[in-house]
């Protein structure tokens, strides 16, 4: 008799394939199983040692324009399959852009951050505010603002990339636009953002809220005494020990709508 529903059973279930369905039953439902919750992939690393000659690799063959775009190179976990990202959620990329060289400028509705690794006298033009870019900074690039980068330095400069692309494609919701020919204008000054809302005082009319922080850059030489002053205070966490969150001065809350940026610093 048991044979004879497990036969059953598999025709229903062969049945129900065939017409593009399936029964819940047999799917396991994160955090509906009763058992002890589990990552839904395993950890992923990549090491500079290797990043860093690819990028060299890349600055030879590949240059910014029409046909490339961006020289980027993707850092991509084994287990996300179709994904091609670093997470289920958000990617995480190295762009360099050489000596002389200009990015040009678009703009997209997924939303990025960049997080300078190497490199100086560049700059990320945002909506018109060129923003200088250092190493150990944080630059915003919020959904739907136009950018572009260009580098004035004699040398490469290069940054991790990590944007919501996963996410925004998820939902259908990805869009992409070219600037229109030509260089995009400078409509503010260097610091213009920084000098209006980086300093935690705001006039009234400023006090609009917005999910997007008015922040663009959190620069290193601000966030290094920041980290210091955490641990001179002993102001630690017992998990992560001195960290913080950047954040958006209008609300308190994250820098982004999708994406929270963190800080973290591991003492001896």
């Amino acid at each position: 008799m048991t044979n004879v529903v497990s036969d059953r059973m598999e025709d229903f279930y062969r049945d129900l394939e065939g017409k593009k369905m399936d029964a819940l039953w047999r799917v396991r439902v994160p955090g509906q199983s009763g058992s002890e919750p589990s990552a839904p992939y395993p950890p992923a690393h990549w090491s500079w040692s290797d990043i860093r000659p690819f990028m060299t690799r890349a600055g030879v063959l590949v240059a910014p324009g029409p046909d490339s775009e961006r020289r980027v190179v993707q850092l991509i976990h084994p287990a996300l399959g179709a994904v091609h990202s670093a997470s289920h959620s958000l990617t995480a990329n190295v762009q360099m852009v050489l000596p002389g060289e200009v990015a040009p400028a678009h703009r997209h509705t997924i939303a990025a951050i960049r997080f300078i690794i190497e490199g100086e006298s560049a700059v990320t033009i945002v909506d018109g505010e060129p923003v200088e870019m250092r190493p150990g900074d944080l630059v915003l690039t919020p959904a739907w603002h136009w950018h572009g980068h260009e580098n004035h330095s004699n040398g490469p400069t290069l940054w991790m990339d990590s944007l919501d692309r996963p996410l925004t494609v998820a939902l259908r919701q990805s869009r992409f636009e070219q600037y229109p020919k030509g260089a995009q204008p400078l409509v503010r000054t260097p610091g213009d953002s920084s000098a209006r809302f980086g300093t935690g005082l705001l006039r009234p009319a400023s006090a609009k809220e917005s999910a997007i922080s008015p922040i663009l850059s959190y620069p290193w030489m601000e966030t290094e005494p920041a980290l210091q002053r955490l641990a001179d205070v002993n102001a630690i966490d017992p998990f992560d020990d001195v960290a913080f969150d950047y954040t958006n001065p209008l609300t308190g809350g994250h820098v982004l709508p999708t994406i929270g940026c963190r800080i973290q610093m591991l003492r001896p």
